[in-house]
């Protein structure tokens, strides 16, 4: 799982590890290490499938809410939220704003098996 923090002796934001261009850009990714490699990314004959799968749907969500939400064309003004449902199959995504934190949807299914 990538993710980012701010170094405060270099006064710069920092990301480690690996996350898609897709999902870099946002401001934040809230998501548990296991969410990404053990089972959107996992290893094995299916792994870009799951990967498209994921980013596609993602991808279409955010689509469907720039009409209600302008400033979606600027994923960084977001904290983007990453959970599995309970078979593990499915991610439900949820989007916050980085300024008063209110959530613009949450827990939107986007199957990726």
């Amino acid at each position: 799982m990538s993710w980012k923090h701010f170094n405060t002796e270099t006064e710069t934001l920092e990301i480690s590890g690996y996350l898609p261009t897709e999902l870099e850009r946002f401001h934040a990714v809230v998501m548990n290490e296991d969410t990404w490699y053990k089972q959107i990314r996992r290893p094995g004959n299916n792994y870009a499938v799951r990967v498209n799968r994921f980013l596609d749907g993602l991808l279409a969500i955010l689509k469907s809410w720039e009409e209600k939400e302008p400033c979606l064309i600027y994923p960084y003004l977001y904290i983007l939220h990453v959970n599995l449902t309970e078979d593990k199959k499915t991610a439900l995504v949820s989007l916050q704003r980085t300024h008063g934190y209110e959530f613009i949807f949450k827990d939107i299914a986007i199957p990726f098996e």
